[in-house]
């Protein structure tokens, strides 16, 4: 009588996938970690963001893989990056009832337009595509144990790139673009957040009669044990016929969540500048080479 009583006890007080079909569904919830630069304080030209808002200020959109750790099965994904329009400052994630207890790897990519950066592979991204700047990117991935006591977990998103400020003042009136390329950055980063290939990245920037512009572009970190370098050029027209080099080649470091800042100071008309570079919280005078 006493055996049959514990067997009884035991039935009762578990879950048995296969026998009670009001299981708790597996549940994440998604919160963002990384709100502001690291070294956001430090900089007066960036402006540090309210730590209280919305999931959507801060990673407008989600896409999610769920796969099992044993064979690397995709389980279930969202069809489609999801754009946010809830005012909640995290998001939950139900999964399907019918998915079986178990161990599994969830990766969550933040602020993608599409599934173009993913390819054909949801777990590694394309930081760059076409050498182009791309989205301001949050990432994050959990193992995921699921049974009747373990089914909600809270995961945190992390931004994936840094960024780069540049800031020039005092320009001539007649410059109104300018081109830069910034090389030796990585071009991909899995969902292990490990960062691989070497890419560069160029833009361009437009602007009317302003004496003094501020350009910010979103960049993955330099190469481990190296520095990226930055070329920056300003022009009278469109196709750089007339055209100044601004910066031919300055070392610079670009890092994950983190602010780089440049400053270029006309000190004349066209064709004379200073350049600083800003490090440890202070403004230091460089040239092409690096920091006098």
């Amino acid at each position: 009588m006493y055996t049959v009583l514990v067997i009884l006890c035991c039935i009762i007080s578990s879950c048995v996938r296969e026998d009670i079909p009001d299981c708790p569904a597996l549940q994440v919830t998604l919160t963002v970690k990384d709100k502001n630069y690291f070294n956001v304080d430090e900089i007066d030209l960036e402006h540090r963001a309210d730590e209280n808002l919305a999931f959507k200020d801060y990673v407008p959109t989600i896409y999610y893989v769920l796969r099992r750790v044993d064979n690397d099965e995709i389980v279930e994904k969202i069809g489609g990056v999801m754009k946010l329009s809830t005012d909640m400052k995290q998001i939950p994630i139900s999964f399907c009832p019918c998915i079986p207890h178990g161990k599994y790897v969830l990766t969550v990519w933040g602020g993608l337009n599409d599934e173009t950066p993913l390819g054909d592979d949801p777990t590694t991204l394309n930081l760059h595509i076409e050498h182009n700047e791309g989205r301001d990117i949050y990432m994050s991935t959990d193992t995921l144990v699921y049974d009747a006591w373990n089914n909600n977990k809270t995961i945190e998103l992390e931004r994936v790139k840094g960024k780069l400020l540049v800031k020039v003042e005092k320009l001539p009136s007649a410059i109104s673009y300018s081109a830069k390329k910034i090389d030796n950055v990585y071009g991909t980063i899995n969902s292990s957040f490990e960062y691989s290939e070497k890419t560069y990245v160029e833009t361009q920037y437009h602007w009317g009669d302003e004496q003094e512009i501020l350009t910010g572009t979103v960049l993955s970190p330099s190469l481990n044990n190296s520095k990226s370098n930055i070329s920056l050029n300003v022009a009278k027209d469109e196709q750089f016929v007339n055209y100044e080099e601004l910066i031919k080649s300055l070392p610079i470091e670009m890092k994950r969540n983190e602010l780089t800042v440049l400053k270029v100071i006309y000190d004349g008309e066209f064709g004379q500048h200073k350049i600083y570079l800003f490090v440890d919280g202070q403004w230091h005078l460089t040239h092409d080479m690096g920091l006098e």
